[in-house]
């Protein structure tokens, strides 16, 4: 295993116990989600600057994560001011 699959393995089960506190341990694909996902906000396994990296991608997902959910309320509300 390469030191950049070792650090993301090891990196992202830590930010998925901290954000989910799951009741059981993670599976296999749940931690590859989690890994696909801070990446897409930027995150690079292989940079050096751990852990100042991890925390800003995980940071930027909550934002992303958290704006997605306020654009799903509002589109929900407005779908329901609609029917009425």
């Amino acid at each position: 295993m390469t030191l950049a699959a070792t650090v993301a393995l090891c990196s992202v089960p830590a930010f998925a116990q901290d954000v989910a506190q799951p009741a059981s341990p993670l599976t296999h694909a749940q931690v590859m989600d989690q890994l696909y996902q801070l990446e897409s906000v930027g995150y690079d396994p292989t940079a050096t600057n751990y852990p100042g990296d991890i925390d800003a991608a995980e940071r930027r997902l909550a934002l992303q994560q958290a704006e997605q959910k306020q654009a799903s309320d509002h589109s929900v509300t407005m779908r329901a001011n609609h029917s009425q």
